[in-house]
């Protein structure tokens, strides 16, 4: 009776300090926001703006299963993101606060869920060091005042480690849990493509699981879980059978794998020549003197040259069509790195890409200190609780790999759905490297 007392006061105590932080990030989230306004940071808007005007249309359509002619952007992306933000547009009418304030209960949730994955990892005291630190991580601020899907992907992936955890780890499973991770799981990748290719890794972890490491045959969840997943996909495919008159996963940016496994005949976007080889960004090799001497100062798809990408042209950096193992690399750099040093070119070869020192000192202040100490706290876990170990770190192998092999568009920003891993585990590698410093030393205590 007392150990059952004792567990329910621990758990008010853990639920409060959770809601604090919620609290807490939501406050100094909307803040920034406000500020951000009213210093009119829509003015720096791009695909931002497309969002927000594609909400709008839907709102005027009236329709959830959307039509394509709307805006370009309903070919480009998912229903996910514009469905949040016609339903924002719809309750708080048409003004860029409502999305802000909106935006801003998302990335105070992926602190509120930061703090209970944490929990299931470690003690309190690291876990709050964690609700703490994302509460406070800059890359959060940033990214509350858009209109764009980075806040929402990182959400959507702390949820789904959370019911994973909760449902098949730590065996709290319910069918309504079940049925509601579900639910998450296939709302994520119609918010984004890049989720779907998460399925094989959620799938193994929930067959692990109920077969108890395939020593029994128990295969009705994973079953469930894929069949609940092909169905709640139907409703958008029919849509996009009848819009595209061909099968389309999700958006139209799957359509360069499905058209050939189905055998359509492909077809061609303005957003295309982001990543075409001879897109936007392309110099010609007959250009490169012109360009040294300080002639040529914009491509001739009109992007500017800088002086920065010329200096580095004049040390022999030159740009050039990437081979696969140099886009790889390129793109696993840029997702991953704390720092840049130095710039260099991304994409295909062509796009050149310079951090600023303020950029740099900020990554390495939020993000890089927790990414160095994410190495003692992965042996911590390979060596006292393997699942975590395993599920954190494949998660994190497998969404680099996507945009190492698959996205030629990869950018710094792309990692925010995997900054709450990095933050979790960062932060018990920090404590277990400070316990370490303690008995090395002899210290009794340093707080």
């Amino acid at each position: 009776m007392k150990e059952k007392i004792l567990n329910k006061i621990i758990t008010l105590q853990e639920s409060r300090i959770a809601l604090f932080l919620f609290v807490i990030s939501f406050i100094l989230r909307f803040a920034y926001t406000i500020f951000a306004y009213f210093n009119n940071v829509m003015d720096s808007y791009g695909d931002d703006k497309g969002y927000y005007q594609l909400a709008k249309e839907i709102v005027l359509q009236g329709k959830i299963l959307y039509n394509i002619n709307l805006h370009q952007y309903a070919f480009a992306i998912g229903p996910g993101l514009p469905w949040i933000n016609a339903l924002t547009i719809l309750v708080f009418g048409q003004n860029w606060l409502g999305i802000f304030l909106v935006t801003s209960l998302a990335s105070a949730l992926v602190t509120l869920f930061t703090y209970k994955v944490a929990l299931k990892v470690m003690n309190r005291p690291e876990a709050l060091l964690a609700g703490v630190w994302s509460c406070l991580y800059l890359f959060y601020f940033k990214f509350a005042p858009t209109c764009g899907k980075d806040i929402w992907m990182a959400l959507f992936m702390i949820l789904i480690i959370y019911f994973l955890i909760e449902l098949f780890y730590e065996k709290k499973f319910t069918w309504a849990k079940f049925l509601l991770f579900t639910l998450i799981y296939v709302y994520s990748f119609h918010l984004d493509e890049r989720f779907f290719l998460l399925a094989p890794l959620l799938f193994l972890y929930i067959l692990i699981s109920e077969t108890y490491g395939f020593t029994r045959f128990k295969i009705a969840k994973s079953v469930y879980f894929t069949l609940l997943v092909i169905l709640l996909m139907v409703p958008w495919s029919i849509r996009n059978y009848k819009q595209h008159d061909k099968i389309v996963i999700i958006s139209s940016r799957t359509e360069r794998l499905t058209d050939k496994i189905f055998g359509y005949k492909s077809r061609t976007f303005e957003w295309d020549n982001i990543d075409d080889l001879y897109g936007r960004y392309y110099i010609h090799d007959y250009q490169i003197d012109s360009v040294l001497a300080g002639n040529k100062t914009v491509t001739d798809g009109g992007v500017e040259i800088t002086e920065k990408q010329r200096q580095a042209m004049l040390k022999g950096k030159l740009p050039h069509a990437f081979k696969p193992h140099e886009a790889f690399w390129v793109r696993t750099k840029d997702l991953l790195r704390p720092f840049q040093i130095g710039g260099e070119y991304q994409k295909t070869g062509y796009s050149y890409y310079s951090k600023s020192l303020r950029h740099n000192v900020a990554s390495f202040l939020f993000y890089g200190i927790l990414f160095f100490f994410s190495f003692p706290g992965f042996y911590f876990l390979f060596k006292n609780h393997r699942k975590f170990f395993y599920l954190f770190l494949m998660t994190i192998l497998l969404y680099t790999f996507i945009h190492s092999f698959f996205v030629p568009w990869t950018t710094w920003r792309y990692r925010l759905p995997l900054d709450a891993i990095f933050i979790i585990v960062g932060c018990l590698g920090l404590s277990v490297f400070y316990k370490a410093v303690k008995i090395r030393f002899g210290i009794n205590s340093l707080i």
